[in-house]
């Protein structure tokens, strides 16, 4: 039996939320129902709602896990974010999309900012 509708979640509304957003809108053969977005910044959650067409606006990351009705969630938040976000949806029986490494380096005390553009990779690899 083909599957007619994927109920989605977007968690971030940061370029890479606008980005995945967009591509959703374009995906063919099947319907994406674009259901909730997620962002610790509500009035910016509710905005991207606006913008891109979600039923819903969440601040609250774990409320959005209880919800049934999604399947998806695609995770496009800083990633020293990541680990915790991936392993609660997953034990939330979600499918997970997360693009950026779960780990990385994210700086020690004493390194100058800009981390990327000034401790050098090799440091980071260690």
């Amino acid at each position: 039996m083909k599957q007619k509708e994927l109920c989605v979640a977007v968690v971030g509304t940061g370029y890479a939320g606008q980005l995945h957003s967009d591509a959703f809108r374009k995906v063919g053969g099947i319907s994406i129902r674009l259901k909730t977005v997620v962002d610790i910044d509500f009035p910016k959650a509710q905005a991207f709602r606006d913008a891109y067409g979600y039923e819903v606006a969440l601040q609250d990351y774990d409320e959005m896990l209880q919800d049934p009705e999604i399947q998806v969630v695609d995770i496009c938040t800083p990633p020293f974010v990541h680990t915790e976000m991936v392993l609660k949806a997953f034990r939330a029986g979600k499918h997970v999309i997360c693009e950026k490494p779960l780990t990385g380096y994210f700086g020690q005390a004493g390194d100058t900012a800009p981390v990327g553009k000034t401790v050098p990779r090799r440091q980071m690899y260690e």
